[in-house]
C-alpha cells in the first residue's frame, strides 16, 4: 500500500460539480468540525431522523465512538432530546424541530408543514422514547471497540478463538508482565536471548540512549499492539533469530567491505604524500584539508565521510598549499597534483556508487537488536495471551482484517450487516486506517442500498496515534488515505466519491 497524494483540484472541483448533480444520492455526510461546534448534537440529531422515520427504525441505526463515556452521553442526550420533544408546543420548540420537520416526509403535505406536525412530532418522540427504553439492548450506540468485540464473539467459533477468551483492557500492566518474563530469562536455558539482549543493551550504552532497559523495552512493545506496525511485522514474523543472526553478519561484513575500501583510499593518498616528503601542514587549512579528511579513514573514523566545501574546492582548483607558501613545497606539490586529484575523484566514484548502500546497511544493523528483542517480546506476549484465554484490545482490528481481506462480501458481516443500514461514526480523526477498512464493508453495503451514513471529526483533536490513528485519513475523504491498488478498493472509493456530501459544523454551543 502506498500513501495516497492529495486529491488534485481537477478532483475536488468533479467532486463538487457531482454534489451539485446528484444531491439526492449523496448519503455518505462527512461533517468537519472544531472544539464546541457540536458535534455530539449533530450526531444525534442525525440518530433521531433516522429512528424517527418509521417505528423501530432504530434498531437498524448504530452510532460508533471511542470511549465509553462518549457513547453514554450520546445516548443521555438522544433521550433527553426525545423527551423535549415529548413536551412542546407551538411557543416552545427546541432548535432542531425545523429540520426534523424539514427532512421527515410524515410532517409533510403537498410541499408544506402540517398543521399537526407538533402533535404528530409529540406522539412520534413520546413512542420512540418508550421503545428505546423497553428495547435498550437494541439502542445501539456503542465504541468502535466495543462493536468488533460483540463481531468476534458472534464468530468465535469461525475465527478458531475460545469462547471464554477475556478481553484485556490494561496495556501497561500485559506489556510490564511481557517485559519482565523477557527479563527473567536471561541466563537460562536460551543462550540466544541472552546474546540478543546483551547486545541490545551495550548497544544502547554505546549511543548514549537511556540505560533503563526494561522501560526502553516496554515502549519498543507497544508497536506490537499498534494497527500501523502491524503492515510491517507481519511479513517479518517468518524468520526466527538464527536467520537475523545470519542476516546481521552479512550487514556487517558490507559495511566493513566498504569502510576498507575507503582505508585503502586513504592509505593510498597519505603514502603518496609520506614518499613524496609531504607532510599535514603543508596543506592550506591543515586540519580541516583533504589530507585529515583520508586521515580521519585510516584511524578508521568514519563519523564524516562526506567532503565538506572547502575540500572539494581545494581539489578542483588544486590549490593544497597557501599562497605564501615556499615555492619548494608549491613544487612538491606540483610533482604529484594529478594523482592526488585521481585518488580523491576515485574515492568520490566509488562514494557516489556504493554510499547510500552503506548508510542503508548501517540502519538496518542499528535496527538488527531491537527487531530481536521485538520478536522474542511478541512471542511471550502471544504465549501469555494463549495461557490465559486473553485478547487484547488492539488485537480485535487484526483479527478482522485478517478474516475479511479481499472480501467483497465478507461471511463475517452478513449476519450484522443485514442488521445495520446506517452507521454514525463519531470522533473519525481518532480511527486507525485499519478500523476504517474493516469498517468500509458495512458502509459500502449500507450507500449501495441508498441508506444513510455520517462521519463526524475534528483533525485539530486526534489524541489516539499511539493506537494507529491517522488523521489524514480524516482529511481526504473520501478517498481512501492508501491509494486503491485492486479492483475491491477501486469500488469502495469510487461509491464513497459518488455518495460524499461534505459539511461544516461552525455554529460553538460552548460560547
Amino acid at each position: 500500500m502506498f500513501l495516497r497524494k492529495l486529491p488534485s483540484l481537477d478532483e475536488v472541483h468533479t467532486i463538487k460539480q457531482t454534489q451539485k448533480m446528484n444531491t439526492a444520492t449523496q448519503k455518505f455526510h462527512v461533517y468537519k468540525s472544531s472544539a464546541g461546534s457540536g458535534k455530539t448534537t449533530a450526531l444525534s440529531i442525525a440518530y433521531l431522523k433516522l429512528a424517527l422515520s418509521q417505528k423501530y427504525a432504530f434498531k437498524h441505526i448504530i452510532a460508533l465512538t471511542f470511549t465509553n463515556k462518549a457513547a453514554q452521553e450520546m445516548k443521555e442526550r438522544i433521550l433527553k432530546y426525545l423527551v423535549e420533544l415529548s413536551k412542546i408546543s407551538e411557543d416552545n420548540k427546541p432548535f432542531f424541530v425545523e429540520e426534523l420537520f424539514n427532512d421527515l416526509p410524515q410532517y409533510q403535505e403537498n410541499g408544506k408543514i402540517r398543521m399537526d406536525a407538533v402533535e404528530r412530532l409529540k406522539a412520534d418522540a413520546k413512542e420512540l422514547h418508550r421503545n428505546l427504553l423497553h428495547h435498550y439492548s437494541e439502542y445501539s450506540v456503542t465504541t468502535i471497540d466495543s462493536f468488533t468485540n460483540r463481531l468476534i464473539r458472534t464468530f468465535s467459533y469461525d475465527l478458531g478463538l475460545s469462547f471464554n477468551y477475556q478481553v484485556e483492557m490494561n496495556s501497561q500492566q500485559l506489556l510490564e508482565d511481557v517485559v519482565n518474563e523477557l527479563v527473567n530469562r536471561i541466563g537460562g536455558q536460551e543462550d540466544q536471548i541472552t546474546k540478543v539482549l546483551l547486545h541490545y543493551s551495550r548497544q544502547k550504552i554505546d549511543n548514549q540512549n537511556s540505560r533503563k532497559i526494561n522501560k526502553d523495552l516496554e515502549q519498543g512493545a507497544r508497536s506490537l499492539l499498534n494497527d500501523v506496525e502491524e503492515q510491517y511485522l507481519k511479513p517479518l514474523r517468518k524468520m526466527d533469530i538464527d536467520i537475523v543472526f545470519g542476516i546481521r553478519g552479512k550487514v556487517i561484513a558490507s559495511i566493513k567491505k566498504f569502510e576498507n575500501t575507503l582505508i585503502i583510499f586513504g592509505q593510498s593518498f597519505l603514502d603518496l604524500c609520506d614518499r613524496n616528503s609531504i607532510e599535514q601542514k603543508m596543506f592550506s587549512n591543515a586540519r580541516s584539508s583533504v589530507y585529515a579528511y583520508f586521515q580521519r579513514f585510516v584511524k578508521e573514523d568514519f563519523s564524516k565521510i562526506e567532503p565538506v566545501k572547502t575540500i572539494l574546492k581545494m581539489v578542483e582548483t588544486q590549490q593544497w598549499t597557501t599562497k605564501n607558501a615556499k615555492q619548494s613545497i608549491k613544487d612538491l606539490f606540483e610533482l604529484i597534483s594529478e594523482e592526488l586529484s585521481r585518488i580523491f575523484y576515485d574515492s568520490q566514484e566509488f562514494m557516489e556508487r556504493k554510499y547510500s548502500d552503506y548508510l542503508l546497511m548501517k540502519e538496518i544493523e542499528k535496527s538488527i537488536f531491537p527487531f530481536m528483542v521485538l520478536m522474542e517480546l511478541e512471542k511471550i506476549l502471544n504465549q501469555m495471551k494463549e495461557e490465559n484465554q486473553l485478547i487484547h484490545i488492539s488485537d480485535f482490528n487484526k483479527i478482522i482484517s485478517e478474516e475479511i481481506a479481499g472480501e467483497s462480501a465478507p461471511y463475517i458481516y452478513e449476519r450484522i450487516g443485514t442488521k445495520y443500514e446506517h452507521f454514525l461514526l463519531d470522533e473519525f480523526q481518532d480511527t486507525s486506517v485499519m478500523q476504517w477498512h474493516n469498517l468500509l464493508p458495512l458502509v459500502e453495503n449500507s450507500l449501495s442500498e441508498n441508506h444513510y451514513n455520517l462521519i463526524v471529526g475534528d483533525a485539530k483533536q486526534a489524541i489516539y496515534r499511539w493506537r494507529g490513528s491517522d488523521v489524514r485519513q480524516f482529511s481526504q475523504l473520501p478517498y481512501l488515505q492508501y491509494e486503491a491498488d485492486d479492483e475491491l478498493s477501486l469500488q469502495r472509493e469510487n461509491m464513497l466519491k459518488n455518495a460524499y456530501l461534505g459539511l461544516n459544523l461552525d455554529t460553538n454551543y460552548r460560547s
